[in-house]
């Protein structure tokens, strides 16, 4: 059986959730209050992904830019145009688990 990352409390922090919302400051409040941090905590506090996760923050700069399209392309875009290559876990690009 496949794991689940969001349980069945959860469900509303799914991209295909809350980006139903539709509006942009909405959406912005609900990745950056709920979602992110939802993310962040992901295989528990001991976890290698939360040690690794420990100091990524939440940059997306607008809520504008969640509604300017599917949010792997961002992160996609900025892994690509980094001079260092793909980012580090602490870094403000997100893959979209939805």
């Amino acid at each position: 059986m496949r794991r689940r990352i969001f349980p069945e409390d959860k469900q509303e922090l799914r991209w295909s959730r809350f980006k139903e919302l539709g509006e942009a400051a909405s959406m912005f409040q609900v990745v950056g209050e709920r979602v992110f941090p939802f993310l962040r905590e992901l295989g528990g506090e001991e976890s290698a992904y939360a040690t690794h996760m420990r100091d990524a923050r939440f940059t997306i700069p607008t809520p504008a830019l969640l509604t300017k399209g599917d949010i792997r392309a961002c992160a996609a875009s900025r892994q690509a145009s980094s001079p260092s290559g793909p980012q580090s876990a602490g870094s403000a690009a997100l893959t979209n688990p939805w």
